[in-house]
């Protein structure tokens, strides 16, 4: 009995070994512009003890400010073209100005905010250009479902959310008025992809439906600014359509 106790634990501790090898020890994002970004130094696993250092920087590599975060967790953070900051942690929010106040501290209800399985890294999530709205994906686990939630960052509050049900984003970006996001990454024989395009209200506009074999049917997704189009190119055909 001892033996096979022995054996359990030893194939527990090498599943976690190789979690914590799949997470990044540091990681970083740039805003939009390219004039910030935000790093995080500190494996997100090691027993989730021991802190993490989350930094602001310039385009020049100039700190504006850096804090600790005691315990571990966080996921990629998120920074604006003006230098405010939002990190992720569970189901945890918090909102950092340029100067590092903690503008917002925000606990979602019975969710996550979703980042990627593979890492627990990784987020789908970015401001809008003009600073006012932050979007990210939230995981209710127990009902396994997917939301894209949007945030109001002035008045530091949810805006909307909609349920995506089991929906695995891979991709969210602006455009306008709309924002534009699509899950193909993945493939599945029961999984149904979709690409969505919302108005900054929650309002879809468009849902392009594809029954995917392989996420290599999709050869390009793209946006012609010059045209306002939205390009899908699969395997034997592209989409274009109009983004008034």
């Amino acid at each position: 009995m001892r033996s096979i106790n022995f054996i359990i634990i030893f194939l527990l501790y090498l599943n976690n070994l190789q979690s914590q090898v799949a997470s990044p020890s540091s990681f970083e994002v740039q805003s939009n512009n390219s004039l910030f970004k935000v790093k995080v130094s500190g494996n997100f696993y090691e027993g989730f003890v021991g802190p993490q250092k989350i930094q602001l920087l310039d385009y020049k590599n100039v700190v504006y400010w850096e804090k600790i975060f005691p315990r571990r967790g966080l996921h990629l953070p998120c920074v604006s073209n003006n230098g405010l900051v939002i990190v992720t942690k569970w189901s945890q929010l918090f909102l950092f100005n340029i100067e590092g106040d903690t503008l917002w501290e925000h606990e979602l209800d019975h969710c996550n905010f979703l980042a990627d399985e593979y890492d627990d890294v990784e987020m789908v999530q970015t401001f809008s250009d003009d600073n006012k709205l932050y979007f990210s994906f939230i995981r209710n686990y127990q009902r396994k479902e997917t939301s894209i939630v949007c945030f109001s960052v002035p008045k530091k509050t949810e805006k909307w959310r909609l349920n995506l049900n089991n929906y695995r984003p891979c991709y969210l970006e602006f455009y306008k008025k709309y924002a534009i996001f699509h899950d193909f990454c993945i493939s599945g024989v029961k999984y149904k992809n979709h690409c969505y395009v919302l108005d900054f209200d929650g309002n879809i506009c468009w849902d392009f439906f594809y029954d995917l074999k392989s996420s290599r049917e999709i050869k390009k997704f793209f946006i012609n600014k010059q045209k306002n189009e939205l390009h899908i190119e699969l395997i034997d055909r592209t989409e274009k359509y109009l983004l008034k």
